[in-house]
């Protein structure tokens, strides 16, 4: 009897000893369980403490690509150029041909309307013309100078308003048929295309001057022409007149006097 009550004794102080075990760790957060889900527990919470052969990692990323670097962005290529950009002063650089249209006839076939050139200035004396012959419009009268002879221009850019001028003038003075000689109806006029000049004195005795058989020898060298000359009288329709000259570009000029060619209008449709 004395020895059940032992253990008794013993059993019940076996029981309160791990009640309070238990007591003791569950105020310290430990939570049972087993030894497996544990370590799988482990992993998802840090993946990189255990998983080696991870196959798809998260990338890198690197901060350098997201922001701008010290190097400018490159320049996209030039656009093309808007219709009628400015040409170059020097006029075309390969024989026949009508770049910026330096062979573009105005003649009694060939009417321009209200055609006004876009790269119009003022130049030489005061003139205005295209930009496109002033390089070698001053180069001429440089070089003619040089040679002790001056060219004075008289006229070159004409509106078609100013033509009308003109035109309606030769008609009431002169009669229409002299007007038709000498003078480009409205619509019709090289001066409209901003590519003529003339030069002073307006007049037949310009041709014999110093100044007139100097342009007349050496113009082709400065891409100018002499337009109507006693030759070609039967083609242009217009009379001979030595102080009006036509630029078409130095290497037009050069294979136009090369060739003999007697009118712009053959030049043009031998091309």
């Amino acid at each position: 009897m004395i020895t059940m009550k032992r253990h008794n004794i013993i059993l019940f102080s076996t029981v309160g000893v791990l009640a309070w075990v238990l007591v003791i760790y569950s105020a310290s957060g430990f939570v049972f369980q087993p030894r497996e889900t544990a370590e799988v527990s482990q992993e998802r919470a840090n993946p990189d403490s255990t998983c080696t052969d991870n196959k798809d990692p998260a990338p890198d990323v690197d901060i350098s690509d997201t922001t701008e670097s010290d190097d400018p962005i490159a320049e996209a290529p030039p656009s093309t150029p808007e219709p009628n950009p400015r040409p170059p002063a020097s006029g075309d650089s390969s024989p026949a041909t009508n770049s910026a249209g330096l062979l573009r006839l105005a003649n009694r076939d060939n009417y321009l309307g209200n055609y006004t050139p876009i790269d119009l200035i003022t130049g030489v004396q005061g003139f205005r013309y295209r930009q496109i012959m002033d390089a070698d419009l001053r180069a001429m009268i440089n070089s003619a100078s040089q040679d002790s002879v001056s060219l004075t221009i008289s006229s070159a850019f004409r509106s078609r308003a100013h033509q009308t001028t003109l035109w309606n003038n030769g008609v009431a003075n002169h009669g229409l048929e002299w007007a038709n000689r000498w003078i480009a109806r409205p619509g019709h006029s090289e001066h409209q295309l901003g590519l003529a000049i003339d030069f002073a004195p307006v007049a037949m005795a310009f041709g014999q001057s110093p100044a007139g058989i100097w342009v007349r020898q050496n113009s082709w060298r400065y891409g100018f022409i002499l337009r109507y000359t006693e030759e070609n009288q039967h083609i242009t329709g217009f009379n001979y007149e030595p102080w009006h000259f036509r630029y078409i570009g130095r290497a037009n000029a050069r294979l136009y006097h090369e060739t003999g060619a007697r009118s712009l209008e053959e030049f043009v449709s031998a091309l």
